[in-house]
């Protein structure tokens, strides 16, 4: 379905819920929310972004892109291959860099909260110097003719969060209460099936997320 033919599918349903007050940008606004909410729960969407690094800047930010970091690499220079860095916690920070990371080709990273830290220090700025690898975001469907960017089989799970939504802010609490036990139990069955098709499955994959991203100009 695309976006044009999941709002009508939530009309439909509202039809059956005495909620009012609402148009189709809300319809619009919570589809968009409730396929991020969807894809941060389920884990779907893969593939990466890129940031230039920074000469002799340790801590950079992570692309808002990026829901879920899974890896990342470095290169030297544009005309260099990527290459993977290895993931070590603060503590192991602390013992491997007493006096701090000093200045260098970065091998490894800390993961802290919304940034990560080089080690050791990139001394130059390099375009697209940072690669990124995770679970992405979902992008905002902006047309009716676009489409949520996994599978079709979950496409009425969105319309079970708008209608969860709209019920619960019109205090009707019991088809609140309806939708969001249907909602979650729709992401549970998602959560198996992907679970179940990435058993054994590298994580670094270019996939149907990667492409989807891209579909619409989003990275």
């Amino acid at each position: 379905m695309n976006r044009g033919e999941m709002r009508t599918r939530v009309w439909n349903q509202l039809r059956e819920v005495p909620v009012e007050g609402f148009s189709d940008t809300d319809i619009n606004n919570f589809l968009n929310e409730g396929c991020n909410d969807l894809v941060s729960r389920v884990k779907c969407l893969h593939g990466s972004d890129v940031i230039d690094s920074v000469a002799n800047q340790q801590r950079y930010r992570i692309p808002p892109s990026i829901i879920t970091v899974d890896g990342m690499d470095f290169r030297e220079s544009t005309t260099l291959p990527y290459k993977p860095l290895a993931e070590i916690d603060f503590r192991q920070f602390r013992i491997s860099y007493p006096q701090g990371a000093g200045s260098g080709v970065p091998s490894q990273y800390v993961h802290m909260g919304d940034a990560v830290l080089l080690c050791p220090i990139p001394p130059a700025a390099v375009s697209g110097g940072i690669r990124f690898w995770g679970v992405l975001r979902h992008p905002n469907m902006t047309e009716d003719t676009h489409s949520p960017a996994f599978s079709e089989e979950w496409h009425d799970i969105p319309i079970l969060y708008v209608c969860a939504k709209f019920a619960e802010s019109d205090r009707e609490y019991g088809e609140a209460h309806y939708y969001w036990q249907q909602y979650f139990g729709r992401v549970a069955d998602a959560f198996l099936q992907m679970a179940q098709k990435q058993r054994g499955r590298p994580r670094r994959v270019k996939d149907m997320g990667e492409l989807s991203h891209d579909r619409w100009g989003v990275r």
